[in-house]
């Protein structure tokens, strides 16, 4: 089973100016809010949806058709969820870290390196494994 995008052939370029200039703005709102010191979570969850939209707008431009296969649903939830729990690791020390992560401590101050490395580093590793199973052709 597999789903397939395809953008609609009466799609006009001016047409996407919208959903264009609305990632450029979560882009650059999400950035800003991370530096004026907003929870982090937030400010990233703002530029990870306007780089959304700028990746869906400028694939719809170009018409591509994506193929995305159930395996590429799953590397690419397993590649967010290990960014996401390296990123907790690198950021909070172990009294502040999330009661369900190993290495939560109530009375230490200690960070934890290794695990948010190796949790990045997985995600990292993902990546182009994701990529190679979606399928995109023009």
């Amino acid at each position: 089973m597999s789903v397939s995008a395809r953008s609609n052939s009466k799609t006009h370029r001016g047409d996407l100016v919208f959903p264009m200039a609305n990632g450029v703005f979560g882009v650059a709102a999400g950035t800003l809010m991370l530096l004026s010191g907003w929870a982090t979570v937030r400010s990233l969850l703002v530029v990870g949806c306007g780089l959304a939209l700028l990746v869906s707008t400028c694939m719809l431009a170009a018409r591509y058709e994506l193929v995305i296969r159930p395996a590429t649903i799953c590397y690419a939830a397993v590649s967010l969820t290990c960014l996401i729990v390296g990123v907790v690791y690198l950021t909070r020390a172990a009294n502040d870290l999330p009661r369900l992560l190993p290495g939560y401590d109530a009375d230490s101050d200690q960070w934890l390196v290794l695990p948010g490395l190796l949790s990045l580093t997985i995600s990292l590793v993902l990546v182009p494994i994701t990529r190679a199973t979606i399928g995109v052709t023009s």
